[in-house]
């Protein structure tokens, strides 16, 4: 009796130490961001992809292609950056619709937002990911576009109802923090790593 007393309580510590110990977890990051914003190119570029090549096993990424653009079907859409910003903005939206996975979907915003001649890039970064080109500029010129970024007007205003403040901004776990976005603008790593917890994982 008293061993099997004595083997409860260990099993017990053991699940203790597990519980205790094993924190590491993963986070949600969503990206509202626009095609020709300087910072989000700068962010995506410098920040969330060497950051995610790293710890992508921790990361699950979600990206909306619309920041401070506005508009609806009838009269179209208008964007910080004007008309070029707008289609950039639809054509990444039907790409990542037709991704279904986060890797080439991360693999596609990057050779985008990382191109020198940024939005005509589409056509060459998303056949590098295996998007068939004659299907993204049937998306664009069809009701399937226009409905995609109305999604991501929704998305955004689900989250900013006044629109966004600054583009881009980050959220964790599909919540808007201030502090966080102050310091994922400057190091994204370290805040992704305080939410995946301890013990840090390499990248961290």
């Amino acid at each position: 009796m008293i061993g099997i007393l004595k083997l409860i309580i260990f099993v017990a510590l053991l699940l203790l130490a597990h519980v205790s110990c094993g924190a590491r977890q993963g986070v949600n990051v969503t990206l509202y961001y626009e095609t020709l914003c300087p910072d989000s190119q700068r962010f995506v570029s410098r920040q969330l992809y060497p950051v995610w090549k790293d710890l992508k096993d921790f990361i699950s990424l979600k990206f909306v292609p619309f920041g401070k653009a506005s508009g609806d079907s009838i009269m179209g859409f208008k964007c910080q950056h004007g008309v070029e910003e707008c289609r950039g903005n639809m054509m990444q939206s039907c790409v990542l619709d037709m991704l279904t996975t986060a890797g080439p979907q991360m693999e596609f915003v990057y050779c985008v937002m990382n191109s020198i001649d940024g939005t005509s890039a589409g056509e060459r970064c998303s056949q590098k990911v295996g998007v068939n080109w004659i299907a993204v500029q049937g998306c664009m010129k069809s009701k399937a576009g226009i409905n995609l970024q109305l999604m991501a007007q929704e998305q955004t205003l689900s989250v900013f109802n006044r629109g966004l403040g600054f583009v881009p901004t980050v959220t964790f776990n599909n919540v808007y923090n201030e502090r966080d976005q102050r310091e994922a603008l400057r190091n994204f790593r370290a805040v992704v790593c305080r939410y995946i917890g301890s013990p840090a994982p390499d990248g961290c």
